[in-house]
């Protein structure tokens, strides 16, 4: 949908290199996977008081162009209002 678009989708997770490489040699991925993301998590997670970090799965980050977090929704079920903040990212541009 956003092809030839300034839209990058990633899949962070904490799985090693080579994990992630056999995996996608099974399941192909039409987006980049990037393997241990604990760091990128890091960075925009929510963090309790106690330093936990606070987040639901999947989590989805809408991270606009200045690396500032624009949305963020944990669950399933989530696509429509990523669509439409996506499309108000990009007309602003």
């Amino acid at each position: 949908r956003y092809q030839g678009q300034d839209v990058v989708f990633l899949a962070l997770t904490m799985e090693s290199d080579s994990k992630v490489n056999s995996y996608i040699q099974k399941y192909p991925f039409n987006f980049s996977i990037l393997p241990n993301g604990f760091g990128v998590v890091l960075k925009y997670a929510d963090m309790d008081k106690s330093g936990r970090i606070n987040m639901g799965f999947p989590a989805h980050f809408l991270i606009n162009r200045r690396g500032e977090i624009e949305l963020r929704t944990d669950g399933w079920d989530k696509t429509a209002n990523l669509e439409s903040n996506i499309s108000r990212l990009l007309a602003a541009d």
